[in-house]
């Protein structure tokens, strides 16, 4: 899949991803490209509309819904789960917002921190995540986001899984789930969820994504291990916005102003790196220490809840360097696509 993550010094910040294939190429539609591509600068803060121009999640609606009741079938016994948060300070971004907002209010993202250190979860909270009936190794289902935005407020009082943050093009919202491996007594569950929170009135700050894994023992109708993470494998994996607002007929734009029908709203941004941001539960070996009867490797798994966001990932994807000879040996044209920050995920 292209270029690795983790960049070697000299390759001053770009991704370079070929796809080969006429048919793949088409596959990606072009303001998909010209909104990745856009490039943020050091540019002043332009006028913007005051909501986010939304892109639906490209299974959205054609996977089946996630359990809706009240408690699983399989979650027969009383789950009472310690999940601690972690959330460690923001790094500096590239467009360095701290010089470019009173610092006010780039304190509320420098101060931000667990708004509940340890929770107790039940089999009730955990039964949102859980697929309708438990299926196949590799069935995909689509998750309530009200029932997810129960975890995330473990992180700060205000998630929300529609992101609203304007200025930017918002990428695709929800959550999906993945039945990923089986055994005769455990299930083993991995997710992706899509999710912004509301620091303040005009303020958000806006994760790559969160994944999750949940480790469900079938026999004694609980859960026993959970995960819920912001990926560290990007150099950058948060943006921040911050708007303004001038109303119509005013001459001063006001962060905190409630953004009104017509009025005209100023973005600035910037993308940092969070060390870590996660949810936890003590038994951090557990997962390891299971056989599992049927399973998917997990790099595969992720490929697949990914596919369900964005239809370009089921490209066919090259590493640029291979690109002139697989072009040759299929006979088909070279697609180059140049970005500046990630393109699968929510923080670019």
């Amino acid at each position: 899949m292209g270029q690795t993550k983790n960049e070697p010094p000299g390759r001053i910040g770009l991704n370079l991803t070929i796809a080969v294939g006429v048919a793949l190429a088409l596959a990606i539609p072009l303001w998909r490209i010209r909104s990745a591509a856009r490039k943020t600068g050091h540019a002043p803060a332009q006028s913007t509309p005051a909501g986010p121009e939304s892109v639906a999640a490209e299974r959205s609606g054609r996977v089946p819904k996630g359990f809706r009741g009240a408690v699983h079938p399989v979650l027969h016994s009383p789950t009472r789960l310690a999940v601690a948060a972690h959330w460690s300070s923001l790094g500096q971004g590239k467009e360095q917002l701290e010089r470019r907002v009173p610092p006010s209010v780039y304190s509320l993202f420098m101060n931000l921190k667990a708004a509940a250190p340890n929770q107790i979860y039940t089999e009730r909270a955990f039964s949102a995540l859980m697929p309708a009936a438990a299926g196949s190794v590799g069935e995909i289902w689509e998750i309530d986001r009200d029932d997810v935005a129960i975890f995330l407020r473990q992180f700060h009082p205000r998630p929300t899984l529609h992101l609203v943050s304007s200025g930017r093009r918002a990428g695709p919202d929800g959550a999906f789930g993945l039945l990923r491996a089986v055994s005769p007594t455990h299930l083993d569950v991995v997710f992706r969820i899509h999710a912004e929170f509301d620091i303040a009135q005009n303020v958000w700050l806006t994760p790559a994504c969160f994944w999750g894994r949940m480790i469900v023992d079938k026999t004694a109708g609980t859960v026993e291990y959970f995960r819920l993470w912001v990926p560290t494998e990007n150099r950058l994996n948060v943006h921040l916005t911050v708007a303004e607002s001038v109303p119509k007929g005013g001459t001063e734009p006001a962060i905190f102003r409630k953004i009104e029908q017509g009025d005209v709203v100023h973005s600035k941004r910037d993308i940092v790196r969070v060390e870590q941001m996660e949810l936890v539960s003590a038994n951090h070996e557990l997962p390891e220490t299971l056989e599992w009867s049927s399973a998917i490797d997990m790099g595969e798994a992720r490929l697949q809840l990914k596919q369900a966001f964005y239809a370009f990932e089921n490209i066919d994807w090259a590493p640029w360097q291979q690109a002139p000879e697989v072009a040759a040996a299929t006979h088909k044209p070279i697609l180059a696509v140049v970005l500046w920050g990630a393109l699968d995920d929510q923080s670019c």
